[in-house]
C-alpha cells in the first residue's frame, strides 16, 4: 500500500495544525477534507471539500468526472461558484497530482500537491487491477498564497 502526502507548494510541506495560522496577506490556513481520486484507463473521478475561514465559507465541494485519456476540464468551479479549480500539470499520475484552488473574489490561492514518498502522509492509495484509488485519512490545513 502506497501513501501520499499533501503539501503547499509555496511552503514546501504542511502539517495539520490545531489552530488557524495567519500567513502573509492575513490569510488563515484552509482545511481540506475528504480528498478522493480514482483513475482508470477510461475515467477519472476527483472530489474534495474544504473550509475557508478567510471567507467564512464552509463545506465547499468539488466533484469532477471526465473521460481519459483527455485532461480534466479547465477552470472548474466549486459547487458554490466561489472558487476555481485547475490542474496546471494535468492528471497523469495521481501520486504526484497538483491542483490549485483560486478564490474568484480575492487574491487568495491555494496550491496543493500530492507526493507518495513523503513521511507522515495524509493519503492512502490502493491500486487494483483496473484502477488506482487514493483518499485522505485526515484533514489537512494549507496556507493560501497571494495570486500573482
Amino acid at each position: 500500500m502506497k501513501t501520499l502526502s499533501i503539501s503547499s507548494m509555496a511552503l514546501a510541506a504542511t502539517a495539520a495544525l490545531a489552530q488557524p495560522v495567519k500567513r502573509a496577506g492575513g490569510f488563515e490556513a484552509v482545511t481540506f477534507n475528504s480528498l478522493y481520486v480514482d483513475v482508470s484507463d477510461t475515467i477519472c473521478n476527483f472530489a474534495f471539500s474544504f473550509d475557508d475561514p478567510n471567507t467564512n465559507l464552509t463545506d465547499n465541494r468539488v466533484n469532477l468526472k471526465w473521460t481519459r485519456p483527455s485532461e480534466p476540464p479547465a477552470d472548474t468551479w466549486t459547487n458554490d461558484n466561489n472558487y476555481i479549480v485547475s490542474f496546471p500539470e494535468g492528471v497523469d499520475d495521481i501520486t504526484h497530482l497538483t491542483f490549485t484552488v483560486k478564490n474568484a473574489n480575492s487574491p487568495e490561492r491555494i496550491n496543493v500537491a500530492t507526493n507518495n514518498e513523503a513521511a507522515d502522509s495524509a493519503w492512502t492509495c490502493s491500486p487494483t487491477k483496473f484502477t488506482n484509488e487514493c483518499h485522505s485519512v485526515r484533514s489537512v490545513k494549507i496556507s493560501p498564497v497571494l495570486s500573482s
